[in-house]
């Protein structure tokens, strides 16, 4: 087993690089992509098309971490993208739900309304400017909602396992911290008072 090797500061950099750049082409995707939907589409069938995309991306930045030099560094990386990439999947849904049924929410959305509402639901804020008024878009944003608690607690822990196991591969046991003596009011060092029997 070797000590945790620290990332360089070129990796470190790298990596937040790439985790901006995936985080701002995300952003420049939703709102400049085309997100029209031939009406007999069912609302079913683009959630559907929703989840296969993001957990085909998901499984993908868990094998990315599982290849890693530095798994940690990763899999902070996956969680830049992927926990960006859940809101905006259901906020493309949200607003092409609201172009095509005008009467699914209490107002006509945005793109920036529902990214706005998205992230009120995931935050469990739900400030009630925006409510879904029909019952098949409260089943979307109940699927939502089952959805946050599954990305943040099940995601999240299989991402960091991930990076806990290629970090095992690699031989690499977490960097023990040396405790220093530090001096007493009275300027004894801890090290030199009798042991508590």
């Amino acid at each position: 087993m070797t000590t945790a090797r620290r990332p360089t500061r070129l990796s470190t950099t790298w990596a937040l690089t790439r985790s901006v750049l995936s985080f701002a082409v995300l952003v420049v995707l939703y709102y400049n992509l085309p997100l029209a939907r031939p009406r007999n589409l069912g609302d079913a069938v683009t959630i559907a098309i929703g989840a296969v995309a993001f957990v085909l991306i998901a499984v993908m930045q868990v094998k990315a971490v599982m290849r890693a030099r530095y798994p940690a560094l990763r899999a902070i990386e996956a969680l830049i993208v992927v926990l960006p990439l859940f809101i905006l999947v259901f906020a493309s849904m949200y607003f092409v739900a609201s172009s095509n049924h005008p009467g699914d929410f209490s107002s006509s959305l945005t793109r920036t309304d529902a990214l706005y509402f998205t992230v009120t639901v995931f935050s469990t804020v739900g400030f009630g400017d925006i409510v879904a008024k029909s019952e098949a878009m409260r089943i979307v944003v109940t699927i939502q909602m089952v959805g946050d608690l599954i990305v943040v607690g099940v995601l999240a822990r299989v991402i960091l396992t991930a990076a806990q196991h290629r970090r095992n591969a690699l031989g690499i046991t977490p960097a023990t911290p040396v405790a220093e003596e530090s001096p007493t009011p009275t300027g004894v060092r801890h090290a030199d008072l009798p042991a508590d029997r």
